[in-house]
């Protein structure tokens, strides 16, 4: 499941929601945290509870019980979540082609020149990894 557990079950969107607010919670995140981070939501803190219980039973997150109170884990990094979301999204929606991603993206989103010069760096520094790759000769 492109760098995922096979084993892990995928998020509902309210189980991502929550995921996101573990991941910007300094670690181990207490449910305080939690809640500070899904006060946008309007969500009752047991609704909170109940997603928190499905994502431990899903494998997403580690509870521990601790002398402050109980304390939740992320079992899979941010990094490897945002991996596989936009690899299942370039695959599923854009059949793998790149461009045709970015093409969608830049057609609704106007970048400032920062960022497009961020990801022009990130380009070539891609393309160049590939060329000397495909100039390496194992047995020269």
């Amino acid at each position: 499941m492109y760098g995922l557990p096979n084993s892990l079950k995928m998020l509902s969107p309210a189980e991502e929601q929550v995921m996101l607010a573990v991941w910007r919670c300094t670690p181990p995140a207490t449910g305080a945290a939690i809640a500070k981070e899904l006060v946008h939501t309007g969500w009752a803190s047991t609704t909170r509870l109940t997603l928190l219980t499905r994502l431990e039973q899903k494998g997403w997150l580690q509870k521990e019980k601790r002398p402050g109170g109980t304390v939740y884990l992320p079992k899979i990094t941010l990094r490897a979540y945002r991996v596989y979301t936009a690899r299942e999204r370039l695959d599923t929606v854009f059949d793998g082609d790149l461009s045709a991603l970015l093409s969608a993206l830049l057609s609704e989103h106007r970048p400032g020149l920062p960022q497009l010069e961020a990801a022009r760096a990130l380009l070539q520094q891609q393309m160049d990894a590939q060329i000397e790759y495909d100039w390496y000769d194992p047995y020269g």
